[in-house]
C-alpha cells in the first residue's frame, strides 16, 4: 500500500485496492476466509498470523454484540460486519 504525508495537515493518506477492507492492511477474501474458517471449523488458517486473525475475530465478536447479544457470531454476522468495512464512496487522490 502507498502512503502519502499532506505537506499542508501533516496527515497521511493510504491508497490502498478496491479489494481492502477499510482500516486493514489485507483484502476482503483473505479476512472473510479466515473468519469463516474460525466460525465454522473453530480453527485458525495457517497461511496468515495467528494474531492478525485473533485481532479480526475479537472485533468481530465485539460488532455483533454491540449488534445484538451474541456470545459466538455467526456467518450472517460475519457478512453484516464485512459489508460495513467497505466503502462504495472512494475519492481521487489527486497529486
Amino acid at each position: 500500500m502507498k502512503r502519502f504525508r499532506c505537506p499542508d495537515c501533516s496527515a497521511v493518506h493510504t491508497c490502498r485496492p478496491l479489494d481492502f477492507l477499510k482500516g486493514l492492511r489485507f483484502s476482503a477474501e483473505v479476512v472473510s476466509t479466515c473468519l469463516r474458517s474460525k466460525i465454522e471449523e473453530n480453527r485458525w488458517l495457517s497461511s496468515v498470523v495467528r494474531q492478525n486473525q485473533q485481532y479480526w475475530y475479537r472485533c468481530l465478536r465485539a460488532w455483533a454484540s454491540r449488534q445484538a447479544t451474541v456470545i459466538k457470531p455467526a456467518l450472517s454476522h460475519l457478512k453484516a460486519f464485512l459489508f460495513g468495512k467497505t466503502s462504495e464512496h472512494f475519492e481521487l487522490l489527486f497529486l
